[in-house]
């Protein structure tokens, strides 16, 4: 998994999170560890190995990791988005 880099979003393909969406922060050997802002924040990332995730997209977050400036709200953000285009639903502002 060498072409995952800081600021990808990657799937979880095994484990009991399988089939949640990360971001990722960093490398450390084998692992990765992931963020999703939510349950796994910034303080307390989770570590996986690589051969269990599939590299989905690549994200606006690159720049602010590499910067130190992201923030749980923004990994928030951006994999909701990336859940929006992977599932074709839209912006339901405006919906009743």
């Amino acid at each position: 998994m060498d072409r995952l880099t800081p600021g990808q979003i990657v799937l979880s393909l095994a484990g009991h999170d399988s089939g949640k969406l990360y971001v990722v922060l960093r490398r450390e050997g084998a692992c990765f560890l992931l963020a999703d802002g939510r349950n796994r924040k910034l303080q307390n990332p989770k570590k996986k190995n690589g051969k269990h995730l599939e590299r989905r997209s690549d994200s606006p977050l690159a720049e602010a990791i590499g910067g130190g400036v992201v923030t749980d709200k923004m990994i928030r953000n951006t994999l909701a988005a990336c859940r929006g285009e992977m599932t074709g639903g839209g912006n339901s502002i405006g919906k009743r």
